[in-house]
């Protein structure tokens, strides 16, 4: 994901975050999350690793809490932490 400096900022900061959406498919849930990062004028550059939510699992804390968010709210795009790295 990249997304757009701030006023302080002279770059695009690279990264990325976790997503939990409702969605049928890697297609919906793509969309559903573009459609998200339009809000904020930050581009997705590439997706990995879309699974379901396994009610069996345990996630890390903030995970477990955007999940519990998302539960209630079919139209819900939730995201955690950018998480950035350098790009060369």
């Amino acid at each position: 994901m990249k997304i757009r400096p701030d006023d302080g900022e002279s770059a695009y900061a690279t990264g990325f975050a976790n997503f939990i959406t409702w969605a049928e498919s890697e297609d919906e849930f793509k969309k559903s999350v573009l459609e998200c990062l339009e809000e904020y004028e930050w581009q997705m550059l590439s997706v990995d690793n879309v699974r379901p939510v396994d009610p069996r699992s345990t996630y890390r804390e903030e995970i477990e809490e955007i999940i519990e968010r998302a539960r209630t709210n079919p139209r819900a795009c939730i995201f955690g932490t950018f998480h950035t790295y350098p790009v060369s």
